[in-house]
């Protein structure tokens, strides 16, 4: 009899255990309210059944080399997550020393690492990382909740080159580390342009209002999709309506991507992850007339009021202003 409920109580220790043990959720560059040192960034927060690991990215600005730690607590004052007044002490660390002078970070340098720290709630939405009463590495209001569990990505396209109103912004948007991101949110296409590095992005749903396959000078086929997007960005909360011109190299992995506000034209030259296959006119849309924004190198603008038929007329005048 004993030994029965003894097996009984392993049995259910062991699923209950498999169970925490089962559970994750990842929130990839995470929202921040406000983070005290301009120099190191969230990547990822993944919370398991028995920790929680935070990813950071940590990049020099400074003209001399420096070294970089965190404590353990029982070493002094140490880094710890805040949920409201309850504090989850720092277990371990990955790719960063415990102990100064043994991690150094060159000037423009930029390193990797991870904390451990005690299991969270699973329901968290909000929490601050704190590293104690004299460290600078503070993150406060990082946002879990989780508004995208119905999201799911198609394709990320890597950012090769790009330009802000006929001006070459690669080198600032490559520092950023930004990307585009084409994703369904419950069902409906959606687009993204992320900025991890600044936890700052534009998003909102992608309708897609017509199609054309055009060929090029040199004889190739570029794929085209027209749409309007339905954009709100983080860093101001402005909301607004772009339209966006998506463009892919028949038989490559290579895209354009162009954004048009109305004062400022966007335009990328990206590399795909994934499938763009999902882009595809909205046959639900009456889309007889669409605004597109065209922009000379004098930095005029000039509005075209163009019905459907009339997009790859447009598209080759853009291309010859440009």
């Amino acid at each position: 009899m004993l030994m029965r409920r003894f097996i009984s109580m392993l049995v259910f220790m062991l699923a209950t255990l498999q169970c925490t043990c089962l559970y994750s959720k990842d929130v990839l560059y995470p929202n921040v309210r406000h983070v005290a040192q301009k120099n190191i960034y969230i990547k990822k927060v993944n919370i398991l059944g028995t920790t929680t690991q935070v990813d950071f990215l940590y990049r020099s600005n400074e003209a001399t080399s420096r070294y970089i730690y965190l404590s353990l607590p029982k070493d002094g004052d140490s880094m710890y997550i805040k949920i409201k007044d309850r504090k989850y002490k720092l277990l371990f660390t990955i790719g960063i020393a415990n102990k100064d002078r043994q991690t150094i970070c060159h000037p423009g340098q930029e390193i990797e690492f991870s904390a451990i720290f005690e299991a969270i709630p699973e329901n968290t939405e909000e929490l601050d990382i704190i590293e104690g009463d004299t460290g600078a590495w503070h993150f406060f209001g990082v946002q879990l909740k989780s508004n995208n569990t119905n999201q799911q990505e198609l394709c990320r396209l890597n950012i090769i080159n790009a330009y802000e109103n006929d001006r070459d912004i690669t080198s600032i948007i490559k520092s950023r580390k930004a990307y585009l991101t084409l994703y369904l949110d419950n069902g409906e296409l959606c687009l993204a342009n992320v900025h991890p590095l600044s936890n700052t992005q534009s998003w909102g749903k992608l309708i897609v209002e017509d199609y054309e396959r055009a060929r090029t000078d040199d004889g190739n086929i570029d794929k085209i999709s027209y749409a309007k997007w339905y954009y709100q960005n983080s860093y101001d909360n402005k909301t607004g309506v772009a339209i966006v011109a998506i463009g892919q190299r028949e038989y490559t992995n290579m895209a354009f991507v162009q954004i048009s506000t109305d004062n400022d034209i966007l335009y990328y030259t990206t590399e795909i992850q994934g499938s763009m296959d999902i882009i595809q006119r909205d046959k639900k849309v009456n889309n007889e007339n669409i605004l597109i924004w065209l922009l000379y190198k004098s930095q005029q603008i000039m509005i075209f009021y163009i019905t459907q038929q009339k997009f790859k007329g447009v598209w080759i005048l853009y291309n010859e202003i440009k």
